[in-house]
């Protein structure tokens, strides 16, 4: 079969762009200043908050842990960034886990068994630096398909592990709604991002495209069964499911539903607090601003070229969220990492500063919107072209405030 053939010669394309998980109303709303969140400065969040008569009890050395889980495709390079700024914070204070047990599982095994496997780790580490599992204070921040599994670890493992608080980071706790495109939807996404992407000093990316476009329903459905080797895998003493990772991340999956149900309706009991940190940028004259810039000013038509980039920036949150004025970090719509429904109130009027909500019905679990943060530093999967923005979910500046912010208010 002439497409198994082509699945087979390009797979390395679709496992990129699986790496990758990795139009605003017009509305006017008055800010409300109380769900700002003030940034704090490096030099304002200092150890003395670390060195209170609270915590005078406990050894100078390493006196909290931190876990850091990748996304899904990810290795543990993926969290570096964050690994060296938590450890120029907090000094010798922090014990740094960056979890290594997904680096081979996060694609095929399930969701469940990967938060197991993290568990297991963090036992393993704690027990390796002498550290009471069941004492030790312990926050887990999780990336993209790492956030959903915070958030497992929490509801299954919170009365082992002495958690004080968990963070999902641009996290798709409601799914990936991309992956529900079929070819015709995909490939019709390529076609009208053609001209813009044109503007933008970019081409379409025609083999991304459509090895995507041919590999979703095959791929995370039926794909393995073509494999040779998928045979093999079911051969051995704990055979995995091709893609399972990857298939539980759709949104009308069980296991984004369970996620959905825990985070909507978490027990009075527990009160393990929660930060959801959210990102959104929808407009390609942000992230691709010099390149539009110098076309207009090659061409002389802005009035043509404005439309066209916000043609582009309609069909590209369409292709996304299912809505065209949905907003989205590019790979997860904003309501997604959110855990929120339709209810969720236009977040478009949100200035440069962080933005904070709390879940509701549930004070111990709170947002943080950034304004203008993109899951990707590239405009993948439709190109390969690097963005002018240089604040992604990889290299988070706005947002370390805020995960110091809420290390200290919970240690």
């Amino acid at each position: 079969m002439d497409i198994i053939k082509i699945i087979q010669k390009h797979l390395w394309l679709h496992v990129f762009f699986l790496q990758a998980i990795c139009a605003c109303s017009k509305h006017n709303y008055q800010m409300d200043q109380s769900k700002i969140i003030i940034p704090l400065s490096a030099s304002s969040v200092t150890h003395t908050n670390l060195s209170s008569q609270a915590l005078s009890h406990i050894s100078a050395q390493e006196i909290f842990g931190v876990v850091l889980l990748h996304g899904l495709g990810m290795d543990t390079s993926e969290m570096d960034f964050l690994a060296k700024a938590l450890r120029n914070q907090y000094k010798e204070k922090v014990l740094i886990i960056n979890s290594e047990s997904r680096v081979e599982t996060s694609m095929d095994v399930d969701l469940v068994q990967q938060a197991k496997l993290v568990y297991e780790e963090i036992v393993a580490k704690l027990q390796a630096h002498h550290k009471d599992v069941n004492t030790f204070p312990l926050f887990i921040l999780g990336q993209s398909q790492g956030g959903v599994i915070t958030v497992l670890i929490e509801q299954q493992y919170k009365h082992a592990l002495n958690l004080r608080g968990v963070v999902t980071h641009n996290a798709p706790l409601q799914g990936v709604y991309y992956l529900t495109n079929g070819p015709w939807a995909t490939k019709q996404f390529a076609r009208s991002l053609h001209q813009g992407l044109e503007i933008m000093g970019a081409t379409v990316n025609q083999k991304q495209i459509s090895i995507f476009s041919g590999i979703e329903r095959i791929g995370l459905n039926y794909y393995g069964n073509f494999l040779d080797f998928k045979e093999s895998l079911r051969k051995q003493p704990n055979p995995v499911e091709f893609y399972t990772g990857v298939r539980e991340l759709l949104p009308n999956s069980s296991r984004m539903a369970s996620i959905t149900r825990y985070l909507r309706g978490r027990d009075k009991t527990d009160n393990v607090p929660i930060l959801l940190i959210g990102g959104y940028e929808n407009d390609y004259s942000n992230i691709c601003g010099n390149a539009i810039k110098k076309y207009k000013e090659q061409n002389k038509n802005d009035q043509e070229i404005t439309q066209i980039i916000q043609a582009c920036n309609q069909h590209t949150a369409k292709f996304i969220t299912g809505d065209p004025n949905g907003l989205h970090d590019y790979v997860v719509p904003l309501k997604s990492q959110l855990c929120r429904g339709d209810s969720l109130e236009d977040l478009t009027h949100i200035g440069a500063e962080p933005y904070r909500m709390d879940m509701p019905g549930d004070h111990n679990i709170t947002s943080c919107i950034i304004k203008g943060i993109t899951h990707c530093d590239t405009l993948f999967p439709m190109s390969d072209k690097t963005i002018d923005r240089q604040e992604s979910m990889m290299r988070p500046s706005r947002m370390l405030p805020v995960l110091y912010q809420f290390i200290d208010e919970n240690l």
